[in-house]
């Protein structure tokens, strides 16, 4: 009888710090994801006002195809992407972090300048969130620091359960985007075509 009634206690405390975490997510997750949405719009801003002229990027034959970037607040940015039906527009930040991809998206590996960029983001609201509506033939825009826009063309949409750089690389895309769902373990690739 005295076991019961210990166990019924814990269960209910159990329970009750249970709700207590999940109206502290509830409040802290979008409180979070505002705040990382308004500096990457500051962040955005900044690049673009730093960048020379936009002028048509192409492909080309580099022998070098190391990606040139600007600094910014500690972190060095390779430039911008924008998908303006979805009214997206965010930094890609030079350096691989998965501690900080929730603020903005990094480049995974690869290079504008071959084709063989992907980008990887977070699903959260103001970020990589269109990924839930694009749609394949959507325009996607990467501009590089020194100027120079690429028009590429969504070609594939697909979610897969991980991803790893030899999975997402493609010879069939020119840009990969890739964003892990918010509260699933899901991933979403979004493979491009250079082309307006």
């Amino acid at each position: 009888m005295k076991k019961k009634k210990i166990l019924k206690n814990a269960l209910m405390v159990l329970g009750s710090v249970l709700i207590l975490i999940s109206a502290f997510l509830a409040l802290y997750l979008p409180i979070t994801q505002s705040m990382n949405a308004k500096k990457s719009k500051e962040i955005y801003s900044d690049l673009k006002n730093l960048m020379p002229e936009v002028q048509n990027g192409s492909f080309d034959d580099r022998v070098n195809v190391s990606m040139s970037a600007l600094e910014l607040n500690g972190e060095n940015f390779i430039g911008i992407i924008e998908i303006p039906l979805y009214e997206t527009y965010l930094p890609v930040a030079m350096e691989w972090d998965k501690k900080s991809i929730s603020k903005y998206p990094h480049k995974f590996t690869g290079s504008i300048y071959d084709g063989s960029i992907i980008i990887g983001g977070s699903g959260n609201k103001g970020q990589f969130d269109f990924m839930k509506n694009i749609t394949e033939t959507d325009s996607v825009y990467f501009t590089d620091v020194t100027g120079m826009c690429y028009s590429y063309k969504v070609s594939k949409i697909e979610v897969v359960d991980s991803v790893t750089s030899e999975g997402l690389s493609s010879k069939d895309a020119d840009l990969v985007l890739f964003a892990k769902d918010t509260f699933g373990s899901k991933y979403t690739v979004v493979s491009c075509k250079m082309g307006k």
